[in-house]
């Protein structure tokens, strides 16, 4: 990577006046540094250590820091996030990888059922999966659900083939599954039936290269999953209560939800932000928020009930975090008097 496509690139600044022009690397910790690797300073206590490896430059968004080493190239950046993302486009002229487009929906089920070395599901911010990218191997294969960042890396959106995978559905309950993959009965799985059209195509993408796939840890995805709560909107076990909290990603599509238009023995209504654009047709009473303040008012209430709410626009890990601290903060004082 040459110096001037560097700050090119990131619109960055030379802080000095080095003999080095080019770089052979890119690395983000200084342990990894190999003589002419491009350092990206994101902890500055490790500048020294990389220097001393043989750093040949420093990206760093401290437009004051000190250039200790005149002959190396010191980089100041004004976001050396972004500046990642864009230097990762640079340095994949040089470096290609095998990336493959997927849906949200398959990278979830790819990362359960799979465990091989050589793939790499991409996750996180932009960042994060930029990391991911300059830490693979050539020989890895790597998934992403985020065609934005795709577009951003100037990685083409090349969608993986699928081997045929024979599956028949025994039995379908609204949370539960029994089915059979290629001649092996699986009885009573955590799946939402229609989110088994998922599976089978992470399974046909496996199969297609060869690795194998394993349903010992099966388990509802981030995209559709129901959570079983008390009054109180606390966990308890699967089933062991009349009042489910339904996380959805608001990018599936209504035929993934109508398995609840038909559920007629208890009430069952939809949540979602007042922003979305709910385009389905799937025939269920609901209610919008604006606020997060509004939003676990709604839900408080509705939990009171025999129900089933389904949440849309609202990851489950973040709901109950917030949860307690909306408990707490609205909780009502005693007045237990002094003595």
């Amino acid at each position: 990577m040459l110096l001037e496509n560097l700050l090119a690139v990131t619109g960055g600044k030379l802080l000095n006046n080095p003999s080095i022009s080019r770089f052979d690397s890119i690395e983000l910790t200084a342990s990894k540094v190999t003589r002419g690797s491009l350092f990206i300073a994101e902890s500055p206590e490790e500048i020294d250590k990389a220097l001393s490896r043989g750093a040949y430059g420093i990206v760093t968004d401290n437009l004051y820091i000190t250039t200790t080493d005149e002959e190396v190239a010191w980089v100041y950046v004004k976001d050396i996030k972004k500046s990642l993302v864009k230097l990762l486009r640079l340095w994949l002229l040089k470096s290609p990888r095998n990336i493959f487009y997927v849906s949200t929906q398959v990278l979830e089920f790819l990362e359960i059922i799979q465990s091989n070395p050589s793939i790499v599901l991409l996750n996180g911010e932009d960042e994060d999966k930029s990391k991911q990218i300059l830490s693979s191997s050539q020989n890895q294969i790597i998934f992403c659900d985020d065609k934005i960042f795709l577009e951003h890396i100037g990685a083409n959106e090349v969608v993986p083939e699928t081997s045929q995978v024979n599956y028949e559905i025994v039995d379908s309950r609204t949370f539960e599954t029994s089915i059979i993959i290629d001649e092996t009965y699986y009885n009573r799985l955590p799946l939402i039936p229609s989110m088994v059209t998922f599976l089978i195509e992470a399974i046909g993408v496996l199969k297609s290269l060869n690795h194998n796939f394993s349903m010992n840890h099966i388990d509802f995805t981030p995209s559709l999953e129901p959570i079983f709560v008390n009054s109180s909107c606390e966990r308890v076990g699967f089933g062991e209560s009349d009042k489910v909290l339904i996380f959805a990603s608001n990018d599936l599509k209504c035929k993934h939800l109508k398995i609840f238009e038909n559920v007629k023995w208890i009430d069952f209504r939809l949540l979602l932000p007042s922003q979305i654009k709910f385009y389905c047709d799937i025939k269920l009473p609901y209610f919008t928020w604006e606020s997060k303040k509004e939003f676990f008012e709604i839900v408080t209430q509705q939990i009171k009930k025999r129900s089933y709410t389904l949440i849309f626009a609202q990851k489950s890990e973040i709901f109950f975090k917030e949860i307690e601290n909306f408990n707490l903060n609205n909780r009502p004082i005693l007045n237990q008097g002094l003595f």
